[in-house]
């Protein structure tokens, strides 16, 4: 399948465990690429298949998408 990078939302109360869900994560096929312990934030990619296992992990308050933004190409007669 195709790979999807995802930002991760920590509950409340699993904020000062991020190692620990960082670890679920990655055992439910998430490439943790960042994490921010402070607002509970882990950005990652995983593979499409993965993506419920991903959300139902102990801990995941929500996990999006990241969102890609394209710009048109180039034009000297269009501001951008």
């Amino acid at each position: 399948m195709s790979d999807v990078t995802l930002k991760i939302v920590l509950d409340d109360a699993h904020r000062d465990k991020s190692d620990e869900v960082c670890r679920a994560l990655e055992a439910a096929g998430l490439r943790i690429e960042d994490s921010i312990p402070a607002i509970g934030v882990i950005f990652g990619t995983a593979d499409s298949e993965n993506l419920a296992r991903v959300k139902q992990t102990r801990g995941v308050l929500e996990a999006e998408p990241e969102a890609q933004y394209q710009l048109p190409p180039f034009d000297s007669d269009q501001p951008q």
